[in-house]
Parts: structure tokens; sequence; C-alpha cells
């Protein structure tokens, strides 16, 4: 993935911010620190990133399939719940900043779950944005 100068500025990324965290309060907190954040913290938020959205895409294909929108058959849901629930503690202990989405994900209907996964990212695209101009300078 390559950014312009544009795509990689810091006003652009506190817009793009200040944006999202209206639509998707529950992520306002890790948002807001993405403008300051150093490489380490992004790349640490990354992984968090990639972990939540594995998660979410899952309730969303559950949620998906318990509508009969889906023809997938799935695992045993107590071994995916409790598969779930183990990733998403293991989460919430080294991410407490994303404990309110993290608890949430279980309790999202279809509707949140894609308004998480379009805000997921997002997120994962500010984030790539702040790597490359914290890299440039």
């Amino acid at each position: 993935m390559s950014f312009s100068d544009e795509d990689v500025s810091e006003e652009r990324i506190k817009r793009r911010v200040n944006d999202w965290r209206t639509k998707y309060p529950l992520a306002s907190a890790i948002f807001d620190k993405i403008p300051t954040m150093d490489l380490g913290e992004v790349v640490g938020t990354m992984y968090l990133v990639d972990g939540v959205k594995r998660l979410v895409k899952m309730r969303a294909l559950r949620l998906s399939v318990e509508q009969g929108k889906e023809p997938l058959d799935l695992l045993d849901d107590k071994l995916s719940d409790q598969k779930v629930e183990e990733k998403i503690n293991g989460l919430k202990n080294r991410y407490p900043t994303a404990a309110g989405i993290l608890e949430r994900i279980h309790h999202m209907d279809l509707k949140e779950a894609t308004m998480a996964m379009f805000a997921l990212d997002s997120m994962e695209s500010l984030l790539k944005a702040k790597a490359a101009l914290t890299l440039s300078s």
C-alpha cells in the first residue's frame, strides 16, 4: 500500500480521527490516541485492530448464519463462543483502552457488527498512515 503526502499528513489524520470518533464513539479512546502515538504504539494497536476485526467478523458471520442468509456450517457454538471469549479476555487484559469494544462484541447486532468492521478498517488505515508519517520523519 502506498500513501501520498496528503494521505499521511498530521492534519488529515486528525480530521479523520474526529470524523470516526463521532461515528463510532465506542472506539473514540483509541482513535483519540492515534495522532500522538509513536511507532511502537502504532504497531501494537495494529495488532489489536487485527484481532478485534477477526472477532467482529466472526460475530457478523454468526448473525448472518442465524438469519439464514449464509449457508456456512460453523463449529460447535460452545466451542466457538469459548474461543471468542478467551480471545476477548486476553485482548482486554493487554489493551484496556479497547475493553468497551471487546465487551460489546457478543451483544452486537448485524448492523453494529458491520459498522464496527468499517470503523476498524478506517482505524487500520489511519494507523498505517501514522506509521508511514512516523517512518518518514
